[in-house]
């Protein structure tokens, strides 16, 4: 996803795997937020429950912070992380793709990064 072209109070996904053969996607909705002072991660998301319940962490002025989940990416950390609705069931769709040509296979452990 093009960090230019967030919007905020849109809605995005973090795309993540559980699995080093990219067979069992783990999707997050996020909501993009805006923008923060950090220059090292200045691209803001909050958790879709507490957004749902309490609107952007920016705007708010009451004490919910125990309740809301807020991300901080670079444009470089977002990679192809975040993305958008249709990005989102590609990524999935891919994924069905390659458990049913492994025989969808059983979650392994060990160490490994996740990556869409």
């Amino acid at each position: 996803m093009n960090s230019q072209s967030l919007e905020a109070g849109c809605t995005y996904y973090h795309v993540t795997f559980a699995d080093p053969d990219l067979t069992i996607p783990r999707v997050e909705p996020l909501v993009y937020i805006g923008e923060s002072d950090d220059s090292e991660a200045p691209h803001l998301f909050q958790d879709i429950v507490s957004y749902s319940r309490f609107g952007s962490r920016l705007h708010l002025k009451g004490d919910n912070d125990d309740e809301i989940v807020v991300y901080a990416f670079s444009s470089t950390s977002m990679g192809s992380g975040i993305v958008d609705a249709e990005q989102m069931l590609g990524y999935v769709s891919e994924a069905v793709r390659r458990a049913a040509k492994l025989g969808y296979p059983k979650p392994r452990a060990g160490p490994w990064s996740p990556r869409p």
